[in-house]
């Protein structure tokens, strides 16, 4: 075998090898966000707020712990004790406490978050709207996030007060 080829095969085995390491560090992290969604539902559930879920999303919006580290919620949409659909909104590292309750027809639709954002910031492109939640003065603030595309060409997220249709926060990336 000749030098040239052992090259070939050595380059080629560290890319399978490279290649194998990157999926299995992309299924790693599908496999924590899925068993995360998982036990928000369950928490959800056991606790009561919800007695069906329908999905359940990720929330990472501005929020920041007393550490100063960014903060995630669980939205776990689905139908509350009066057979409504609402959302409960949990924070990623306290599932046992209390969620936020949303109850969708006490306030904004997803599709009247969109048109405030187009209305007050004209998007290129729209890309997702999802519930979250805003710390606000010590309180918690269920809101719409739209995602879009600026007309400067730069990811931008709106958060659109649910209950009152009030563009609360505006973080550009």
């Amino acid at each position: 075998m000749s030098k040239k080829w052992l090259i070939l095969l050595i380059a080629a085995l560290a890319g399978i090898a490279a290649g194998w390491f990157v999926f299995s560090s992309i299924q790693a992290g599908v496999n924590d966000l899925k068993k995360g969604h998982d036990t928000a539902k369950q928490a959800v559930l056991n606790q009561g707020s919800l007695t069906s879920v329908t999905k359940v999303t990720t929330f990472n919006g501005p929020n920041t712990g007393s550490d100063g580290k960014p903060v995630s919620y669980y939205a776990v949409h689905g139908k509350d004790s009066k057979e409504k659909d609402a959302v409960a909104l949990i924070h990623s590292n306290k599932l046992s406490e209390k969620p936020v309750m949303a109850v969708l027809s006490e306030g904004i639709s997803m599709k009247e978050a969109e048109k405030i954002a187009k209305k007050e910031n004209s998007p290129k492109k729209m890309f997702r709207t999802k519930m979250g939640i805003l710390q606000r003065d010590g309180k918690q603030i269920p809101v719409w996030e739209v995602k879009y595309i600026d007309s400067y060409d730069r990811y931008t997220y709106d958060y659109i007060d649910f209950k009152t249709g009030k563009m609360l926060h505006i973080a550009i990336k």
